[in-house]
């Protein structure tokens, strides 16, 4: 599983002016793309200065729940009862403790009969991403529920994640301390 994390969403809703939210961060004007695949998780959560080993450390630890969700709640939606056997009897008891090897076997037995099986393990990091994002954007409104001015440019990050522009959001939650 890849731990790139640009990865592609399937649909972001178009951006017109009359549904763009006013701000003084103009969507057009920020760096990069505004769609969700298009934005690193570490700037949608407001800690780019971490070193590099944390960050690959984060990673990691999104790629397993990534995983270990898929094993546990998709995995038998896509398979047949038999083949589903067959991956039990591969992975054990527990998916939290696969060895690498194992892992391996795991992901080539289940190419084998899911052949978007790439697609589907990166839909679900998109959508975790904007879960993680969404998240952010709850706390925040917690945090500043007594800083009116604050608490408006969380109301319009979560606006710009509505029309789709999500590094306008990001740069708007960055923006705040």
């Amino acid at each position: 599983m890849n731990t790139n994390s640009s990865y592609s969403d399937e649909y972001t809703p178009p951006v017109s002016a009359a549904t763009a939210p006013a701000s003084s961060v103009d969507p057009t004007e920020t760096s990069g793309k505004q769609k969700l695949e298009d934005q690193n998780i570490f700037t949608l959560l407001g800690v780019s200065d971490g070193n590099e080993s944390e960050k690959s450390q984060f990673l990691d630890q999104l790629q397993q729940v990534i995983w270990e969700d898929f094993l546990e709640n998709d995995v038998s939606l896509l398979v047949l009862d038999s083949e589903h056997q067959k991956l039990k009897e591969l992975i054990g008891e527990n998916t939290a403790s696969l060895s690498i090897e194992t892992q391996e076997k795991v992901i080539e037995y289940l190419e084998e009969l899911i052949p978007d099986l790439e697609e589907i393990m990166v839909d679900k990091a998109i959508r975790l991403k904007a879960d993680l994002f969404r998240e952010r954007i709850e706390s925040m409104k917690t945090l500043f529920a007594g800083d009116a001015a604050k608490l408006q440019k969380v109301t319009e990050a979560e606006s710009f994640v509505q029309s789709g522009s999500w590094a306008s959001a990001a740069d708007v939650l960055n923006t705040l301390k």
